[in-house]
């Protein structure tokens, strides 16, 4: 079946059956025939031919995504049983949301660039939708729901989130217990090319969704944060980003019992190439600390930075090695990329200092 998907996607890929034959070294008869007992097999036509142009129908171009993500990841396969071991090196382009590359993925950057002292970071903090190919970037980092693509995808880890107002607005207005009761509220609103502004809810009631309307909107939720301690409204924020502002009182979790739906956190890279030896590493050292960014936005201070009740200690990822040239490196990612960084360590003399309040990718 390998084959007759080879010659599928050559097909869709080469704008014809003769072109896919060329592309492949095989006869146009026998690319057809593949095609056809594809069809067969599959019991649906994913292909509309007509003697110049082949079209994808509907089922055809879901059936061609999920074969192209299949062919990336046995070329994936085949490389890394293939490939020696070597010292990756190189360039590695990356884009990520602002507020999460700053808060969340900074000091593993930063850890990784010291581990790897051949590979050259080069870094984009956007809320725009960057390309990932024409733009020529290794992988980005995205939160939020996924566009059908060729890309390959691999689900990192889920924000805990939770709605929070200041007491002083809640005061005013009151405290709402259940999602209709959002409706006499003004709602501050998020919302982002990968993230259309909808809360989803579940709870004793089962899944509701509600759909915010307040004085503000914007595609930070720094803004959003300080937006909701001055008493402007109530706002969907990350748990992790409020951690410090709830425990100061300036923030209060509203509706407690009705848990929104998590921000799922992606990486995407190129599917149809082969990885280059510095992306894998990356890939690999970001599955090697997948608890410990987990920790990093929990919506408690995670027990494994801080040890104790209250504020975390200066920490690292795992695999940190000890300072080496490349340490120059890092402190110039962390004055170009991490200006959060001091105020997630205890301050001198102040052993229960919490990090600065944070925002989300």
């Amino acid at each position: 079946m390998i084959a007759q998907i080879v010659s599928f996607v050559a097909v869709v890929e080469a704008g014809g059956f003769s072109q896919a034959g060329g592309r492949l070294s095989l006869p146009k008869s026998t690319i057809s025939h593949r095609v056809q007992q594809l069809e067969d097999r599959l019991g649906v036509r994913l292909l509309h031919r007509t003697p110049r142009v082949i079209h994808l129908t509907q089922e055809g171009g879901r059936f061609y995504q999920r074969c192209v993500r299949i062919l990336a990841e046995l070329e994936e396969a085949e490389e890394e049983i293939r490939q020696e071991p070597k010292e990756p090196t190189g360039t590695l382009r990356l884009s990520m949301p602002i507020e999460f590359g700053m808060q969340i993925l900074s000091s593993l950057l930063i850890d990784f660039a010291e581990s790897h002292p051949r590979v050259r970071l080069k870094l984009e903090l956007t809320s725009r939708n960057v390309d990932i190919v024409e733009e020529g970037y290794d992988a980005v980092v995205r939160i939020g729901t996924l566009e059908d693509s060729a890309l390959i995808s691999r689900r990192i880890l889920s924000i805990p989130r939770g709605l929070y107002a200041s007491p002083q607005y809640l005061d005013a207005r009151g405290r709402p217990r259940r999602p209709e009761d959002l409706s006499h509220h003004a709602c501050l609103r998020f919302e982002t090319a990968f993230y259309r502004g909808d809360w989803v809810f579940a709870g004793p009631g089962g899944k509701c969704s509600f759909q915010p309307n307040g004085s503000v909107e914007a595609n930070n939720l720094t803004v959003l944060r300080d937006a909701a301690t001055g008493g402007l409204g109530i706002a969907l924020l990350p748990c992790y980003q409020c951690r410090q502002a709830e425990q100061d009182g300036r923030l209060e979790r509203v509706m407690p019992d009705w848990v929104p739906a998590g921000a799922d956190v992606y990486i995407l890279y190129p599917s149809k190439r082969h990885l280059a030896s510095r992306l894998r590493a990356f890939l690999a050292y970001l599955d090697g600390n997948i608890e410990w960014l987990a920790s990093t936005v929990s919506d408690r201070w995670p027990a494994a930075i801080t040890g104790r009740e209250g504020c975390p200690a200066a920490f690292k990822p795992s695999n940190a090695v000890s300072k080496t040239p490349a340490a120059t490196r890092a402190a110039d990612l962390r004055n170009t990329f991490s200006p959060a960084l001091k105020e997630m360590r205890p301050r001198s003399g102040d052993t229960s200092e919490h990090p600065a309040d944070t925002g989300r990718a």
